[in-house]
C-alpha cells in the first residue's frame, strides 16, 4: 500500500540515470545490493529503495540499466509479486540458492555484462553487506567487471526534493520541534527549577521513548500537529552540559549528572524515512562573555544560511560562516569552531557527499534540505559566583533551499537570546540579584510627627523613610545612562543589519521584476485577474443566452454569440440597471487602460491595435433577474477585495464544522464589538474548525481557525476583567459592521461603586469579605479561561497557540484616546483593556522611532513603521503617545531583546510627508539612502562636537571641575542637614522640612541633567559661568 506509482518510479529512474551519466558517463549499469542483516545499514542503498519503490527490499539485488531506464530485481518471489504494479519497468528474477551457496540470479546478471565493463556500486556499503546475494557478487564479479563508486551520483539525484518530499521533511522537522519543546527543554527547565539531580542519559531516553507503543504523545501530537508517531523515529537525542561536551550528533549521552549552567539539547528525527535536525543551547545565569559569544554564534548561523543558495559551492557556505567567526577577532573562537558545519538531509539522514566544510566543491541546488550545525567547543568563562567554568555552545536548524529565500523548517523553537537564557540569580546585565525580602507584618500608618525614642532607646513609632540625597539620585541617573549606552551599541549592529536586509530585499524584488517596479505591480495585478485556470473549472449547468455570476471564481458570465464569456469582477467599474416597458437593460462599464486609477493594472501591450471593451449592455424581459445579478456583482466585488487583502487568499465562506465529542465552551460571556442592545451574554464554543459565539435572539458570530492571526488570553491581575481577544486576518461581519478585532470577556465583581460605602472605615468587615470574594471569583475565572485555551489547543486542529501579555514588561501609553497599559506578548504588542483593542504584530514591524525624547519632558511618543506590502509602505504608521519617560529603558531593552531597530529624536516628525519618500523612489531609498537609517539616524551631536572642537576643554579638567562641584554639593547637602536640624529645634514641622529637601534635590538633579545633555562647548560656558563669584541673594 506504500508503493509509489509507476509514473513516479519512471520519473525518478530517469533522474537517477541522468545524474550518474553527468558524473560517470562510462558507467552503463548500477548495482545496489541490500543484505538481510539489519545491523549492517547501507544508507544510500536503502535510500534508493525508498526513493524508487516507497519501500525497502531486504536481501535483494537491484540492477539499474541506464540505456533502457529499466530495472532488474533479484529477490524472493513474494517481493517480486509486490512489484507487479510497476509492469515492464521492473524485470524480476526469483532468488534461489544453489549447492555452492550462491544465487544463480546474481550470476546471470554478471554474465550479462561485457568483460571489463564499468559497473556502478556504492563501495563503502557493498563491502560490508551480508547475505547470499552480496557474497555471490563479490565472488563472481571480481575480475570480470570494473567497479566504479557512484556515491556522488546517487547523492546528486536524491538531493533536490519534490513538493511531496519537502512536505514530509517539514513533518520530520515538526516532530523534532515537538520533541525538543515538549520533552527535552521542558524536562531541563523542571530539573533546573527544582534543583534535583538528573543524568544526561535519563533525559535523552525520554526523547527515544516518544515512538514506543505506550507513548502518551501518540494521540496528543496526532491531534495537535497531525503527526503519526508510528511513521516516525528518533535517530539521535543529545543532552550535554559541563566541560566534556562533544559537538557531534553521534556522541552518546553520558550517565553523569546535569550541570545546570550551559546545557546542549538536540534531536535528530525521521518521519516516513526523511530526516531533520534541531539543536539548541540553554544558558542559566550567563556571564557577559557567554552572552556576547552566543550572539556571535547566531550571526555565524545566519551567515551560513544566507550563503546557502542555489549555485553556490558548499565550501563557500563554510567560508561565509568562517568569515563571521574571524570578524569577532577572538582567537579562542577560531580554535573552537568545528571543521564541518552541516550536511544534506533526506532519505539519507546524513549525506557525507554534501558536507559543509572548507574547500568542498559540490554545488547547492534548489529544493535541497540541509542541516546547518554551528558551535563553539571548550570555551572558558568566569561566572557571577567567581567560579571559572568550561562550556560549549551548539545550535542547529533544518533549512530548505528555496528559489527566493531559504525556509527554516525548525524555526518554531526560538534560538533568540531572550528565549534561550534564564536569569535566576542574576539580572540581564549580569548583576547578582538580592533575594526577595520576607513579607512584613501589617502596621499602622506612620505618624506625620517625628519618631520619638523611649528611655530604652527603641523607637516607639515607625519613622518616615530616609530621603534620597542628591548624590544617590545622580548615581541612579548614571546607571540609566550606562544601560542606554549599552543598548545603543547593540542598536548600531541591528541598524547595520537592517540596512543590509533592506538592500537584499530590494535586490530580490528588483530581480523578480527585471528592474521595473511598476511593471511588477502591473504583472501582479494582471496575473491575479485569472477567471479560470483551465476549462475544467468552468461551471456546468449555465443556461444558454442567460447572464450568470460565478461567485466562487469571481466571474460574470455574459452570453456573446451563444457562448458564455467570463469577465472578472475586478475589471468591472460599475453596473447600472434601468427598466422600461419591455423589461430591463443592465449596463456594465469596464475598467480600461484609459482609467487613470487602474492604469497600472494592465501590462504594456506589444500590439497597439488591441482593443478593450468599455461597456456592454444587456437586455432581458426578466427585470428581477438583472436586479439580482447587479446586487450579486457588488457583493462579489467586496468579497474579492477582502480576498486580495488577505495573505494566502483566505476564504471566509468555509462552513463551520461541528465538533464531535465533549463540548469545549464557556458561558455568560460578553462580546466586543457590542451585538444588539445592552449587555448581551452568550456562549463561546470551540468547533472542529473554528469558534462560535451564540446568544438567544442574536445572530451567531463564527470565527474560523484559519482566519485567526493572533489569539490572546489576558487574565485578571490588578484589573477586574478576563478576556479572550482574536485578531483576524480578514474582517468578518458583526452586527452589520466589518471588524477584524473580536473580544470575549467577563467582568469580576461590581462595576458600579456604592456611594454609601465611601464613609465606611477601611477595615470594615463587610468590605473585607467582599474583597475576598472578588479575589476568589477572579482566580476562578482565570483558571476557567486558561483551561478553555488549553483544551482548544489540545483537542482541536486550531493550528495556533494562545498568546498572553507579559505584565512585568508593560508600560503606559495612549493608543486611541485614553491612557492604557501596553503589554508585549510572544508575537504581538497589545492593549486590550479598553475598546477598541490595540494589537500590533511584531513580525510586521520595520523600525520604531521615539519622538520627543528629552530629559526635561515627562513623556515621549513611539512611532512604529510597518514593513512594506507589495513593495509599498502604508501611508500612516502606528503611534503610541504619552509614554512616561521612566519607562524608556524598559521599552528599549525589550525591543533590543526582540532585535527590533529603533531611533530617537527630540522633535516630532511629519509622518504624512515622510512616508511618501520611500514610495517615490524605492531603489534610491534602499540602495543609496541606507533606507530608514539614512532618514532617522540623527548625527547632529557628532557634527556639533566637530564644529566646537576648538572650544572644547580638556576632559580631565572637566571631570576635576565636576568632582569639585560634587564635593561642594555634598557639603551643601550636609549644611542643609545641619540647618534642617536647627530648624527642627526652632519649631518647623517634619513635613515642611521634607518638602524643602525634595525641592532642593529636584532642582539639583535638573541642573545636572541639563549640564550632561549640553554639548561640550555649551557645557564649558556653563562651568565658566558657575565659577564666577556671585552676590548673595
Amino acid at each position: 500500500e506504500n508503493l509509489n506509482s509507476p509514473e513516479v518510479l519512471k520519473a525518478r529512474l530517469a533522474t537517477l540515470c541522468k545524474a550518474w551519466a553527468s558524473v560517470h558517463p562510462s558507467v552503463s549499469d548500477l548495482v545496489l545490493i541490500n543484505g538481510k542483516d539489519e545491523t549492517v545499514v547501507g544508507e544510500k542503498t536503502s535510500a534508493v529503495h525508498f526513493w524508487l519503490f516507497g519501500v525497502e527490499l531486504a536481501d535483494t539485488a537491484l540492477i539499474i540499466h541506464r540505456a533502457t531506464s529499466s530495472l532488474t530485481v533479484v529477490s524472493a518471489q513474494k517481493k517480486l509479486d509486490a512489484l507487479a504494479p510497476f509492469g515492464s519497468i521492473v524485470r524480476g528474477i526469483p532468488k534461489s540458492v544453489d549447492d555452492n551457496g550462491q544465487v544463480p540470479g546474481v550470476k546471470q546478471v554478471v554474465d550479462s555484462f561485457r568483460p571489463g565493463a564499468s559497473v556502478g556500486v556504492v563501495e563503502r556499503e557493498l563491502a560490508v553487506q551480508k547475505g547470499d546475494a552480496a557474497q555471490t557478487w563479490r565472488a563472481v564479479a571480481s575480475g570480470k567487471v570494473t567497479e566504479v563508486d557512484v556515491s556522488v551520483a546517487v547523492s546528486v539525484a536524491l538531493g533536490p526534493k519534490s513538493p511531496e518530499e519537502l512536505k514530509i521533511c517539514g513533518q520530520a522537522a515538526m516532530m523534532a520541534v515537538r520533541v525538543v519543546q515538549d520533552i527535552l527543554v521542558g524536562t531541563v527547565e523542571e530539573v533546573v527549577e527544582s534543583g534535583e539531580s538528573q543524568t544526561h542519559d535519563a533525559i535523552s531516553q525520554m526523547a527515544f521513548a516518544v515512538v514506543e507503543d505506550d507513548s502518551p504523545y501518540i494521540d496528543k501530537w496526532n491531534k495537535e500537529s497531525g503527526l503519526n508517531l508510528l511513521d516516525g523515529d528518533v535517530v539521535f537525542a543529545t543532552v550535554q552540559s559541563g566541560s566534556d561536551c562533544v559537538l557531534k550528533v553521534s556522541a552518546p549521552a553520558k550517565d553523569t549528572p546535569l550541570d545546570p549552567q550551559c546545557i546542549l539539547v538536540g534531536v535528530g528525527t525521521k518521519y516516513l524515512d526523511y530526516g531533520a535536525t534541531l539543536i539548541r543551547t540553554l544558558i542559566i545565569d550567563p556571564s557577559v562573555d557567554q552572552r556576547e559569544t552566543y550572539l556571535v554564534l547566531l550571526e555565524v548561523l545566519d551567515a551560513a544560511v544566507a550563503a546557502l543558495r542555489p549555485g553556490k559551492t558548499l565550501g563557500s557556505v563554510y567560508d561565509a560562516a568562517w568569515a563571521r567567526v574571524t570578524a569577532a577577532k577572538r582567537p579562542e573562537l577560531e580554535a573552537a569552531f568545528p571543521a564541518i558545519i552541516g550536511y544534506a538531509q533526506g532519505l539519507e539522514f546524513r549525506d557525507q557527499v554534501y558536507s559543509l566544510r572548507s574547500g568542498e566543491k559540490q554545488v547547492v541546488e534548489q529544493e535541497m534540505v540541509f542541516a546547518v550545525v554551528v558551535g563553539f567547543q571548550g570555551l572558558s568563562t568566569v561566572l557571577h559566583t567567581g567560579k571559572q567554568t568550561t562550556y560549549s555552545l551548539w545550535v542547529a536548524d533544518t533549512i530548505a533551499v528555496r528559489a527566493t529565500c531559504n525556509e527554516t523548517l525548525t524555526a518554531a523553537v526560538s534560538k533568540a537570546k531572550g528565549d534561550c537564557m534564564y536569569f535566576l540569580d542574576t539580572d540581564e546585565n549580569g548583576a547578582v540579584t538580592a533575594p526577595a525580602p520576607a513579607p512584613a507584618r501589617a502596621q499602622a500608618p506612620p505618624s506625620k510627627t517625628p519618631a520619638r525614642r523611649s528611655s530604652r532607646g527603641k523607637t516607639n513609632e515607625a519613622a518616615p523613610p530616609p530621603r534620597r540625597s542628591a548624590r544617590n539620585q545622580r548615581q541612579e541617573t548614571l546607571i540609566n545612562f550606562e544601560e542606554l549606552k549599552q543598548l545603543e551599541v547593540k542598536q548600531k549592529q541591528l541598524r547595520q543589519k537592517k540596512v543590509q536586509e533592506m538592500m537584499a530585499w530590494f535586490r530580490q524584488l528588483d530581480q523578480s521584476s527585471n528592474g521595473d517596479q511598476s511593471g511588477q505591480e502591473a504583472a501582479l495585478s494582471f496575473a491575479s485577474l485569472s477567471a479560470y485556470r483551465d476549462p475544467d473549472a468552468f461551471p456546468a449547468g449555465v443556461r444558454r443566452n442567460r447572464v450568470a455570476l460565478d461567485k466562487d471564481n469571481f466571474s460574470l458570465l455574459i452570453p456573446i454569440h451563444g457562448w458564455h464569456v467570463p469577465f472578472h469582477v475586478a475589471v468591472i467599474k460599475n453596473v447600472a440597471t434601468t427598466e422600461d416597458a419591455d423589461g430591463a437593460v443592465m449596463r456594465v462599464n469596464f475598467v480600461t487602460p484609459e482609467t487613470p486609477a487602474q492604469e497600472k493594472m494592465f501590462p504594456p501591450l506589444e500590439d497597439p491595435s488591441v482593443m478593450f471593451a468599455k461597456e456592454i449592455s444587456l437586455r432581458s424581459r426578466d427585470s428581477k433577474h438583472l436586479q439580482l445579478i447587479m446586487k450579486s456583482i457588488r457583493e462579489c466585488q467586496k468579497k474579492y477585495k477582502d480576498h486580495c487583502s488577505t495573505p494566502g487568499g483566505f476564504t471566509p465562506s468555509a462552513p463551520l464544522q461541528p465538533r464531535r465529542g465533549p463540548q469545549i465552551q464557556m458561558t455568560n460571556l460578553l462580546i466586543r464589538p457590542v451585538v444588539g442592545r445592552g449587555r448581551i451574554l452568550g456562549t463561546l464554543s470551540a468547533q472542529q474548525n473554528g469558534f462560535r459565539w451564540f446568544s438567544q435572539g442574536q445572530p451567531p458570530v463564527e470565527i474560523l481557525f484559519t482566519n485567526v492571526k493572533h489569539a490572546i488570553v489576558q487574565i485578571a491581575h490588578s484589573d477586574n476583567i478576563v478576556l479572550l481577544h482574536f485578531c483576524l486576518k480578514q474582517p468578518i461581519m458583526v452586527n452589520k459592521k466589518r471588524t477584524a478585532e473580536i473580544q470575549f470577556y467577563k467582568e469580576v465583581g461590581t462595576v458600579v461603586e456604592e456611594l454609601e460605602k465611601r464613609n465606611k472605615r477601611s477595615m470594615d468587615p463587610d468590605e473585607i469579605l467582599d474583597e475576598a470574594e472578588e479575589e476568589r471569583q477572579k482566580q476562578a475565572l482565570n483558571v476557567t479561561f486558561e483551561d478553555f485555551c488549553k483544551k482548544v489547543e489540545s483537542a482541536t486542529d486550531c493550528g495556533f497557540k494562545f498568546d498572553a501579555p507579559f505584565r512585568e514588561l508593560s508600560w503606559q501609553g495612549v493608543t486611541h484616546r485614553s491612557i492604557v497599559e501596553v503589554s508585549p506578548c510572544r508575537d504581538c504588542v497589545v492593549a486590550l483593556h479598553e475598546w477598541p483593542g490595540f494589537v500590533l504584530s511584531i513580525p510586521e514591524i520595520e523600525v520604531v522611532y521615539f519622538e520627543r525624547v528629552d530629559f526635561s519632558l515627562k513623556s515621549f511618543d513611539m512611532v512604529v513603521v510597518k514593513k512594506p506590502m507589495a513593495g509599498k509602505y502604508e501611508a500612516k504608521p502606528v503611534m503610541i503617545t504619552g509614554i512616561p519617560s521612566t519607562h524608556m529603558v524598559k521599552v528599549k531593552e525589550w525591543m533590543s531583546e526582540m532585535e527590533l531597530v529603533w531611533y530617537e529624536g527630540k522633535d516630532s516628525l511629519n509622518w504624512n510627508l515622510l512616508m511618501k519618500e520611500p514610495n517615490k523612489d524605492l531603489r534610491k531609498f534602499c540602495l543609496e539612502d541606507r533606507s530608514w537609517d539614512g532618514i532617522l539616524n540623527d548625527d547632529t551631536e557628532d557634527q556639533e562636537q566637530e564644529e566646537d572642537e576648538e572650544d572644547a576643554v580638556d576632559p580631565d579638567s572637566v571631570y576635576e571641575e565636576s568632582d569639585d562641584t560634587d564635593t561642594s554639593d555634598d557639603e551643601s547637602v550636609e549644611s542643609e542637614d545641619e540647618s534642617s536640624a536647627e530648624e527642627v529645634s526652632s519649631g518647623e514641622d517634619w513635613d515642611a522640612l521634607e518638602r524643602k529637601a525634595d525641592k532642593a534635590d529636584r532642582e539639583d538633579a535638573k541642573r545636572r541633567a541639563q549640564q550632561t545633555e549640553a554639548p561640550p562647548a555649551k557645557r564649558q560656558r556653563q562651568q565658566r559661568a558657575a565659577a564666577k563669584p556671585r552676590g548673595r541673594r
